[in-house]
C-alpha cells in the first residue's frame, strides 16, 4: 500500500470515527419525520445536519494540510499563504473529497452537491479572498489600505527582462525575488490599486506577470514552476475555504449553505 492510499485509509476511519455516533440517532430522527410531521422533529434532523457538518469540515481541512500543498499561517494581523505554482496536487485531493462526497450520500441519504473540487473553491480571509480555480493564475483580493508582500522563488536571473507599467498610490506592494543561487531581490512599489499596474518578467526559464487593479492582485505564471509566498496584511483575519458545497434533502425540502473553517475552529 503506497503512501497516498494509505493516508487515504486513515482519513476514512477518522472520519468513520467522528460520525458514527450519529448514524443511529439521524435514522431515528429520519424515522419519527416519515411518520409524525413535526416542526419540533425537523428541527432536532436538521441540528444533527449541522452537527455533522461540523465534522465533515474538520476532515475537509485536514485532507486540505495534509494533501494541498498550500500553507496558511496567521501572526498578529498578517496571513501568509505559500504555495507551489503550478500545482500539481489537486488531483489527489479531488479524489479524496470525491470519496468524502460518495459516503455522505451513502449513509446519511444527504447530497453535497455540486462537486467537492479544491480547484474550483476559493479560500476567505474577513471579506478577501484567495482563488485557486486555476492551476497557474492565483488572484488575492486585497483592502484599500495596507499592504502585500509577494515572495517568488524560481530560477530568476537578475539580468531578466523586468517591464513595469505603475499608477502611482499609497498601496505598498513589496515583491521580493529569491534565484537558485539564493540571492534576494527586492522592489517595492506604492501604487493605486484601484487602478491598473502591471509586472512583467522573464527570462530563459521563468515568464510571469503581476497585476493589480480594482483592488485585485493577479499573479499569472505564464511559463516554469516558481513557489509563491504571499503575506496580506490585515485585522484579525479568520480563514475559511469556500468550496461550494451545500446540502440538500429534497425530501424534507431542505439546504445548508456551509463553508469549512481552516484556522480556529
Amino acid at each position: 500500500m503506497n503512501m497516498m492510499k494509505k493516508k487515504g485509509y486513515i482519513y476514512t476511519v477518522i472520519f468513520v470515527f467522528f460520525i458514527s455516533a450519529f448514524i443511529v440517532s439521524l435514522s431515528s430522527s429520519i424515522h419519527k419525520l416519515n411518520n409524525n410531521n413535526n416542526v419540533n422533529h425537523a428541527i432536532i434532523y436538521i441540528s444533527k445536519i449541522r452537527m455533522l457538518d461540523s465534522d465533515i469540515n474538520k476532515i475537509i481541512s485536514n485532507l486540505f494540510y495534509e494533501e494541498s500543498g498550500i500553507n496558511i499561517d496567521i501572526s498578529s494581523n498578517n496571513i501568509t499563504i505559500t504555495e507551489y505554482i503550478p500545482n500539481l496536487k489537486f488531483n489527489e485531493l479531488n479524489s479524496q473529497y470525491d470519496n468524502l462526497k460518495d459516503y455522505i450520500k451513502d449513509e446519511f441519504s444527504v447530497t453535497l452537491k455540486g462537486d467537492i473540487k479544491i480547484n474550483d473553491s476559493i479560500i476567505l480571509f474577513n471579506d478577501n479572498y484567495y482563488d485557486l480555480t486555476s492551476a497557474r493564475v492565483r488572484e488575492i483580493e486585497i483592502n484599500k489600505t495596507g499592504k502585500t508582500q509577494i515572495i517568488l522563488y524560481s530560477d530568476f536571473d537578475p539580468f531578466s527582462t523586468i517591464n513595469t507599467t505603475i499608477i502611482n498610490g499609497d498601496y505598498n506592494l513589496i515583491l521580493s525575488f529569491i534565484n537558485i543561487n539564493e540571492t534576494l531581490y527586492t522592489y517595492s512599489l506604492y501604487i493605486n490599486p484601484s487602478e491598473k499596474s502591471t509586472i512583467a518578467i522573464s527570462d530563459n526559464n521563468t515568464s510571469f506577470k503581476i497585476s493589480v487593479d480594482d483592488y485585485i492582485i493577479r499573479i499569472e505564471n505564464i511559463v516554469g514552476e516558481m513557489n509563491i509566498t504571499t503575506t496580506v496584511y490585515i485585522e484579525n483575519p479568520a480563514v475559511y475555504l469556500d468550496i461550494g458545497k451545500y446540502y440538500d434533502n429534497t425530501y424534507f425540502g431542505f439546504k445548508l449553505n456551509s463553508t469549512t473553517p481552516l484556522i480556529n475552529y
